[in-house]
Protein backbone atom coordinates (compact mmCIF):
# COMPACT_ATOMS: atom_id res chain seq x y z
CA UNK A 1 0.00 0.00 0.00
CA UNK A 2 2.75 2.48 0.90
CA UNK A 3 5.22 1.25 -1.72
CA UNK A 4 4.06 3.80 -4.29
CA UNK A 5 4.97 6.83 -2.16
CA UNK A 6 8.59 6.57 -3.29
CA UNK A 7 7.48 6.72 -6.91
CA UNK A 8 5.18 9.63 -6.11
CA UNK A 9 8.04 11.56 -4.48
CA UNK A 10 10.21 10.91 -7.53
CA UNK A 11 7.42 12.12 -9.80
CA UNK A 12 6.91 15.29 -7.75
CA UNK A 13 10.63 16.09 -7.84
CA UNK A 14 10.65 15.47 -11.58
CA UNK A 15 7.66 17.77 -12.09
CA UNK A 16 9.51 20.55 -10.25
CA UNK A 17 12.67 20.22 -12.37
CA UNK A 18 11.05 19.40 -15.70
CA UNK A 19 10.34 22.93 -17.05
CA UNK A 20 14.01 23.90 -16.86
CA UNK A 21 15.10 20.58 -18.30
CA UNK A 22 12.60 20.89 -21.15
CA UNK A 23 14.06 24.22 -22.24
CA UNK A 24 17.55 22.71 -22.28
CA UNK A 25 16.36 19.57 -24.10
CA UNK A 26 14.60 21.62 -26.80
CA UNK A 27 17.80 23.59 -27.40
CA UNK A 28 19.87 20.41 -27.59
CA UNK A 29 17.40 18.74 -29.93
CA UNK A 30 17.35 21.75 -32.26
CA UNK A 31 21.12 21.28 -32.63
CA UNK A 32 20.95 17.50 -33.06
CA UNK A 33 20.86 16.10 -36.59
CA UNK A 34 19.61 12.64 -37.55
CA UNK A 35 20.46 11.22 -40.98
CA UNK A 36 19.03 8.35 -42.95
CA UNK A 37 19.52 7.00 -46.45
CA UNK A 38 16.85 5.56 -48.71
CA UNK A 39 16.91 1.78 -49.15
CA UNK A 40 18.24 2.17 -52.70
CA UNK A 41 21.04 4.44 -51.40
CA UNK A 42 20.18 7.25 -53.80
CA UNK A 43 18.97 9.81 -51.26
CA UNK A 44 20.22 10.88 -47.84
CA UNK A 45 18.09 13.11 -45.65
CA UNK A 46 18.96 14.97 -42.46
CA UNK A 47 16.35 16.06 -39.92
CA UNK A 48 16.94 18.04 -36.74
CA UNK A 49 15.63 17.02 -33.34
CA UNK A 50 12.86 19.58 -33.71
CA UNK A 51 11.83 17.65 -36.86
CA UNK A 52 12.95 20.28 -39.38
CA UNK A 53 14.40 18.94 -42.62
CA UNK A 54 17.99 20.19 -42.78
CA UNK A 55 19.34 18.49 -45.89
CA UNK A 56 18.36 16.26 -48.77
CA UNK A 57 21.30 14.92 -50.73
CA UNK A 58 21.14 12.94 -53.94
CA UNK A 59 23.84 10.28 -54.18
CA UNK A 60 22.48 8.89 -57.48
CA UNK A 61 19.37 9.14 -59.57
CA UNK A 62 16.59 8.43 -57.08
CA UNK A 63 14.02 5.75 -57.62
CA UNK A 64 10.36 6.64 -57.07
CA UNK A 65 9.72 7.12 -53.37
CA UNK A 66 13.40 7.40 -52.44
CA UNK A 67 13.11 10.97 -51.12
CA UNK A 68 10.09 10.10 -49.01
CA UNK A 69 11.78 6.96 -47.69
CA UNK A 70 14.92 8.85 -46.67
CA UNK A 71 13.01 11.71 -45.01
CA UNK A 72 10.65 9.36 -43.20
CA UNK A 73 13.55 7.25 -41.94
CA UNK A 74 15.34 10.38 -40.69
CA UNK A 75 12.16 11.50 -38.90
CA UNK A 76 11.85 8.08 -37.25
CA UNK A 77 15.48 8.36 -36.10
CA UNK A 78 14.84 11.87 -34.75
CA UNK A 79 11.76 10.71 -32.85
CA UNK A 80 13.78 7.89 -31.30
CA UNK A 81 16.40 10.46 -30.27
CA UNK A 82 13.70 12.64 -28.74
CA UNK A 83 12.33 9.66 -26.76
CA UNK A 84 15.79 8.84 -25.47
CA UNK A 85 16.42 12.44 -24.36
CA UNK A 86 13.06 12.49 -22.59
CA UNK A 87 13.76 9.16 -20.90
CA UNK A 88 17.09 10.52 -19.64
CA UNK A 89 15.50 13.76 -18.41
CA UNK A 90 12.69 11.92 -16.64
CA UNK A 91 14.96 9.51 -14.83
CA UNK A 92 13.71 6.58 -16.87
CA UNK A 93 9.99 7.37 -16.85
CA UNK A 94 8.28 7.08 -20.19
CA UNK A 95 6.65 10.43 -21.03
CA UNK A 96 5.01 9.91 -24.42
CA UNK A 97 3.89 12.83 -26.61
CA UNK A 98 5.37 15.53 -24.42
CA UNK A 99 6.77 17.35 -27.46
Amino acid sequence: MFGNFGDMAKLMALAKDLPGKMKQIRAELAESVYEATSPCGAVTAAVSGDLSVKKIEFNATPTPGAVEAAVNAAIIAAKAGIQEKMREASGGLDLPNIF
